[in-house]
């Protein structure tokens, strides 16, 4: 099934797309793990946004870290009104 733009449809197995991050990263018991894999190996909905899944997390492991601390510190620096 498509929609209008030619993507695959909704998939209404909320249990399994609320677990599609957890088979990515292996974190499913055994027994879960192969009922959500062949319910994606089914539909193309869920097989779609396990791709798309896994498509963000390739581009996050790409991304340097961020130092958040790093920017907080600069953008106080930046902030505060010098003192006369």
């Amino acid at each position: 099934m498509r929609d209008s733009y030619g993507m695959p449809g909704h998939c209404v197995a909320d249990d399994v797309q609320d677990d599609l991050p957890l088979l990515l990263h292996g974190e499913l018991a055994p027994l879960r793990r192969a009922a959500v894999a062949a319910h994606v190996a089914s539909c193309a909905a869920c097989a779609a946004d396990l791709a798309l899944l896994r498509e963000a997390d390739r581009a996050m492991r790409r991304t340097p870290p961020i130092d958040v601390a790093m920017i907080a510190s600069g953008v106080r620096a930046a902030t505060v009104a010098p003192s006369r």
